[in-house]
């Protein structure tokens, strides 16, 4: 009986302790971790369940990147649309249309980096 108690209880921790999902809109912080005179609260990025996204400039409506995300372990793969206003965030200049970035969940908050730069969003 106490064995199946403990293995209940560590069950519910468990459920009750789970990663963040990428799905959702998230609003990017001020700035970048590493370059707090960059400006980059004007993005939103939207994920959706099958992983397509859209990263768009929700100050001025214009679109920044958008396309399908590929996840694996800690990377993600963007492979973007090949638009003519294809225009990576501040930071991310040097982005191609497909590039592998790291990512990580911290205090419920997503973390994307590419190259140096780090940009943190959290759920709207």
């Amino acid at each position: 009986m106490k064995k199946i108690f403990l293995i209940i209880i560590s069950l519910i921790l468990c459920a009750c302790h789970t990663t963040p999902q990428l799905e959702g809109t998230w609003t990017c912080e001020k700035s970048p971790l590493e370059n707090k005179d960059i400006y980059t609260a004007y993005l939103t990025l939207e994920i959706d369940k099958d992983l397509s996204f859209n990263m768009y400039d929700a100050e001025a409506g214009n679109p920044v990147i958008r396309g399908k995300m590929i996840k694996k372990d800690d990377t993600l793969t963007l492979q973007c649309d090949h638009l003519d206003d294809f225009d990576p965030p501040a930071s991310w200049e040097s982005m191609k249309t497909t590039e592998t970035i790291q990512y990580y969940f911290k205090n419920n908050k997503l973390y994307l980096k590419y190259n140096n730069s780090t940009l943190v969003f959290y759920k709207k």
